[in-house]
C-alpha cells in the first residue's frame, strides 16, 4: 500500500477553475463537475481527458506554477535528500 500523500489537484491552480455547484467543483472543461480521477490527481489534466472538450489545465500564474513544479519535481526525484552536487 502506498502511504505517500498525493499532490493537491492541479485544478486548484488552474485559470479555468469555477465554483462549487450542487456540491461539486466545476470548471470550463467540466461544467457538470470535475471527474474524481482528475480532482484526486489520478489523471494529469495537462493531458486530454474524455469529455473535456479540448480544454486542459492552464495555470492562473505561470511564473508561480514554474517555481512550484520545479520544487515538486526535485522533491519527487530526491525526497528528503539533497540533490547530488554536479
Amino acid at each position: 500500500m502506498d502511504n505517500r500523500l498525493k499532490p493537491p489537484p492541479i485544478c486548484m491552480k488552474c485559470k479555468y477553475l469555477g465554483d462549487i455547484v450542487a456540491g461539486r467543483r466545476v470548471c470550463v472543461a467540466f461544467p457538470e463537475g470535475i471527474p474524481l480521477e482528475i480532482f484526486l490527481s489520478e489523471h494529469d489534466h495537462r493531458l486530454p481527458y474524455p469529455g473535456d472538450g479540448g480544454v486542459q489545465f492552464r495555470p492562473r500564474d505561470v511564473e508561480q506554477w514554474r517555481r512550484s513544479t520545479t520544487k515538486q519535481a526535485m522533491d519527487e526525484l530526491f525526497g528528503d535528500n539533497d540533490p547530488p552536487e554536479s
